[in-house]
């Protein structure tokens, strides 16, 4: 199963989404990480469609932030 990963926030070391996807990987899943830039950027819509042709084949889609993350988490979704 292919999985995408990505995370709203500014911090790029991610502890919790690193651990979710080796977690993943260790039992035989695809997994890709996609740090979503900073949080003063807008969310338009060429991040979309990037975010889109990344997320394409992906079977699910998980996206991770912090409060100071959630609007931007939010935009993404």
């Amino acid at each position: 199963m292919h999985i995408t990963l990505i995370s709203a926030d500014d911090e790029v070391w991610a502890r919790g989404l690193r651990s979710i996807s080796a977690v993943l990987r260790e039992g035989g899943h695809h997994t890709t990480m996609v740090f979503a830039g900073k949080s003063e950027a807008p969310v338009d819509e060429s991040t979309i469609r990037r975010l889109a042709l990344i997320a394409k084949e992906s079977e699910i889609i998980g996206v991770s932030s912090m409060s100071r993350g959630s609007g931007r988490a939010k935009a993404l979704i």
